[in-house]
């Protein structure tokens, strides 16, 4: 069964998060999809906030709050639907670059589960990355983590 597929009827409001939350969210959810974020995956998407003008006239105080309110939504409603709330608000070339978060996630702790491939292939069609966009996105995150805990 679908990752997209388990909860389909979950109804999703369309202004729930806001441009930021929304891009948070989706790395966030590949992060918790193997039960734990740890905080090489948490300082990925950091990495991320610190150099997107989305998040420019954030303080830390308001990246906290932000983080917390994420982390309760995934808590009390599921990655699913916090994915799905974000596409809501996520214009296509910010679905690319929340996808290309996502990856570096996936990649963050040197592993690639099962868990992260399913849903980064299921992430990809549902966020609307074109097929070629996604692979290459993919392939850089492969080449940039080859050695990673290795030598």
């Amino acid at each position: 069964m679908s990752f997209f597929e388990e909860e389909a009827e979950q109804e999703v409001s369309t202004n729930e998060l806001s441009l930021p939350d929304a891009f948070t969210a989706v790395p966030l959810a590949m992060s918790a999809v193997d039960g734990s974020i740890d905080e090489t995956e948490m300082e990925c998407v950091g990495t991320y906030i610190q150099r997107m003008k989305i998040f420019e006239d954030y303080d830390n105080e308001q990246i906290a709050t932000m983080f917390s309110g994420l982390l309760e939504i995934l808590d009390q409603q599921g990655a699913l639907y916090l994915i799905k709330a974000a596409k809501l608000q996520l214009p296509p070339p910010l679905r690319e670059t929340a996808f290309a978060c996502a990856v570096d996630v996936a990649f963050a702790d040197g592993i690639l589960s099962d868990g992260e491939k399913k849903l980064l292939n299921e992430l990809c069609r549902f966020l609307e990355v074109p097929e070629k966009t996604a692979s290459m996105i993919i392939k850089v995150a492969m080449i940039r983590n080859r050695g990673y805990g290795q030598w």
